[in-house]
């Protein structure tokens, strides 16, 4: 009876740690799953990541070629001005000409009117 009892405690104890396997097991599975899913997870944020980190190297190359650009426009602005300074340096002189031009035909017909458009060159 003794062995009876001890093959039953044996057969039930057996019994018990098959169960807490098949538990154990059950339970590595879906932690595995989980661990599977969470990799899945990462690599797609690592792919997220390097999108973003191309984008911002295209953007980054973008800003470089429109401060180039800028800087290309502000180069033609300065010279546009120094060209448009140099017109109206011109437009002056002719302006002078113009009036010492008048002033000598004014002078040939009346000396009173050459005397006042000398006065208004000065």
């Amino acid at each position: 009876m003794k062995k009876r009892v001890i093959s039953l405690v044996l057969a039930m104890a057996l019994s018990m740690s098959m169960f807490m396997l098949v538990g154990c097991n059950d339970a590595e599975k879906k932690l595995q799953k989980q661990i599977d899913e969470l990799n899945a997870l990462l690599t797609e944020q690592a792919g997220k990541i390097t999108e973003l980190e191309t984008s911002k190297t295209e953007q980054a190359g973008k800003i470089a070629e429109l401060e180039s650009s800028k800087a290309e426009q502000a180069g033609k602005i300065e010279s546009l001005e120094t060209e448009n300074q140099a017109l109206k340096e011109q437009v002056e002189d002719f302006e002078y000409e113009r009036k010492v031009k008048e002033a000598v035909v004014f002078e040939l017909s009346d000396s009173t009117e050459f005397e006042r458009v000398y006065r208004d060159l000065k």
